[in-house]
């Protein structure tokens, strides 16, 4: 043991020369300095001998020993502190995949304590500052693959945290939350009753307030389908995703931040805003998952564009979630009897409430808004409220939820909401409710564009399981639409790796007709396209069909030309169809439609008579811009 000791001490300090006097004292300190000296002599005869060509090993002179750093030998230890160090580096760098691979690099080395069989007081501090490296990385990397819902992962992690001091008490309790975002409860609650065992046996006292009430909420939680139970609800299966959710990762992490703040005590409201099909619904459902799974209350709700003018439609849909009715029995029939406003049946089930009045005063629906909020917040857990399509809210609700956060400010409370932002530029209580969030600093905006290629091809072989290998023309065809993404793989656009489209140019002009070889779009696609056409203007949709017609970039002088129209009026109709992004204005000053898709559905609304006249005129509108030079323009003649 003396050898390995020495050589361990040697090793580790091999950056500097060592004094034997001063490792004479380390090794017997309670011996005279002639007799330490003539024991590390008889250490160091024995080590050389048990190290064959020692003399490549060490460099020593009659005051100082070292470990020869430039001999061929290879050290664990200093592996693993490279791999901290890049991992630090990159994390500076705001590399997190970088810094991540060199965490996970760092696990690798660590295999255990270091040297724990030595005793001596020296090494200690290296032991534990190494000790807690490893467990910093180890969070860190729980963190990440947290963060990125790669819960097996994370798990893996999280073990190995838990080996580390089966003690720490926060050490279970993440190993808890993991298991549940897993879907597996059932082994999140059996950790508890281990951690119980631990703790009596070990320290003779029971897990903190704080970690049994992580248990008993994981115990009370709704059952979800990934414990495997067939007592779903049926709009709960109708809410889960078909697939895992892909790219979104900064705007992950921003609603994971905004949850952390309503654990906290903050009443929050984020809004995800974008185009149809674009993702909003599938990120705010990876929420409610998300917090569902962890025991914690969280409720679905969406407005309807033909129930608009349905009061109190989304607070209804949300008390009627299990979370919340039941908490029923614990309210005051003073406020039950507020509540039957939305919920005639509580009349039924307490047939002694007395039956609400109208709201004829102002303090009585103030009385009603206090009332909701006593039936969401009576209990002091976090809970969600996701509101999908925010832009067809009632008046009502917005007010009410207005009220919440300016008189619950420090509710545990995160509200989540989808929103279209053209469609809900005309809702003026939706517009006023934003503003004054935004001014209280109580909101987060989250704004989606399109996929990346990668994420759309990950998307595209998630849909197609094992029937198409990922290829470029999903992202050329979707332009990164989500959406657009799987109704195409769905309707087999891609059979054989290879896109089953139409030229570009076929996708619009005389080649869009009835007769065309190009595949139809997918129905739901043409139906979500379909219906923002369908909120603007006569003149714009006019103008929208033109454009089309063009099939390419198309400038100003062109659009005059060819509609005879005047030029105020085309203006017009240009700021509207770039205020509902159906078109964009590109730097050389011509403008194109913002998704190939939108070009194509318009192509396709036009009856072959429209067709047939549109092309007239812009044949003659290329006649008189390009009038001294028809010859460059013939083709297109």
């Amino acid at each position: 043991m003396r050898l390995q000791t020495l050589l361990a001490y040697l090793v580790l300090n091999r950056g500097s020369p060592q004094s034997r006097q001063h490792l004479s004292f380390c090794f017997w300190p309670d011996s005279s300095e002639a007799q330490a000296r003539t024991n590390l002599r008889q250490l160091l005869y024995h080590l050389r001998q048990a190290i064959p060509d020692s003399d490549r090993f060490f460099l020593a002179d009659k005051q100082s020993l070292q470990w020869n750093p430039d001999s061929p030998f290879s050290l664990d230890v200093a592996e693993f502190e490279q791999a901290i160090g890049r991992a630090k580096k990159s994390a500076e760098q705001h590399d997190s995949a970088a810094m991540t691979s060199s965490f996970e690099k760092a696990a690798e080395f660590y295999r255990g304590d270091l040297f724990p069989e030595c005793y001596e007081a020296w090494i200690e501090p290296i032991r534990t500052a190494l000790k807690k490296e490893y467990t910093t990385a180890l969070q860190k990397l729980i963190e990440y693959f947290e963060n990125n819902r790669r819960y097996q992962k994370a798990i893996i992690y999280g073990e190995r945290l838990l080996d580390c001091d089966n003690l720490h008490e926060k050490s279970w309790s993440d190993l808890m939350r993991l298991h549940a975002l897993n879907g597996d409860r059932s082994k999140a609650l059996r950790l508890y009753k281990e951690c119980e065992k631990v703790l009596q046996r070990e320290l003779g006292v029971e897990p903190a307030p704080e970690l049994q009430k992580t248990a008993e909420r994981l115990a009370a939680g709704e059952v979800s389908a990934e414990d495997g139970s067939d007592k779903e609800p049926k709009t709960r299966k109708q809410l889960s995703p078909d697939w895992d959710l892909v790219g979104r990762k900064h705007e992950w992490e921003t609603l994971l931040n905004n949850w952390k703040q309503a654990l906290d005590g903050a009443c929050r409201f984020v809004c995800i805003s974008g185009e149809p099909g674009i993702g909003k619904s599938r990120l705010g459902l990876e929420l409610l998952h998300n917090v569902r799974r962890q025991g914690y209350t969280a409720a679905y709700s969406r407005s309807y564009e033909a129930a608009g003018i349905l009061s109190y439609g989304p607070v209804a849909g949300w008390l009627r979630e299990e979370g919340f009715y039941k908490q029923w029995p614990r309210l005051d029939p003073v406020w039950l009897k507020e509540l039957a406003r939305l919920l005639p049946e509580l009349l039924v089930t307490y047939p002694e409430l007395p039956h609400p009045g109208p709201l004829s005063e102002k303090w009585q629906r103030r009385h009603f808004f206090e009332a909701l909020a006593k039936a969401f917040l009576s209990e002091d857990k976090p809970k969600l409220l996701f509101l999908d399509d925010l832009q067809w809210c009632d008046r009502e609700t917005l007010e009410w939820l207005a009220y919440l956060f300016h008189v619950e400010e420090a509710a545990k409370l995160l509200v989540l909401g989808t929103l279209r932002p053209m469609e809900g530029a005309t809702n003026e209580p939706l517009q006023n409710l934003l503003a004054e969030l935004r001014s209280a600093g109580s909101m987060t905006e989250i704004n989606l564009d399109g996929l990346d290629e990668t994420d759309s091809l990950e998307l595209a072989a998630q849909v197609a399981g094992s029937d198409m290998n990922p290829n470029p023309h999903i992202f050329r065809e979707s332009e990164g639409n989500p959406l657009f993404v799987v109704e195409m793989i769905r309707q087999g656009y891609f059979r054989s790796g290879k896109s089953v489209f139409g030229k570009r140019e076929r996708l619009t002009g005389t080649d869009t007709g009835p007769n065309s070889e190009s595949m139809p779009l997918p129905p739901k696609v043409y139906t979500v396209i379909s219906a923002r056409f369908e909120q603007l203007t006569e003149q714009a949709r006019e103008l929208l069909w033109l454009a089309a017609t063009i099939g390419r970039e198309f400038r100003f002088d062109m659009l005059v030309h060819a509609s005879g129209l005047e030029e105020t009026l085309i203006i017009r109709s240009l700021e509207e169809l770039l205020h509902h992004h159906i078109i964009k204005e590109l730097r050389s000053g011509a403008y194109d439609f913002s998704h190939d898709k939108l070009r194509e559905v318009a192509a396709r609304t036009m009856t072959n008579t429209r067709k047939r006249y549109l092309h007239k005129q812009i044949a003659g509108a290329i006649e008189v811009i390009h009038n001294n030079n028809l010859k460059a323009v013939s083709s297109r003649l």
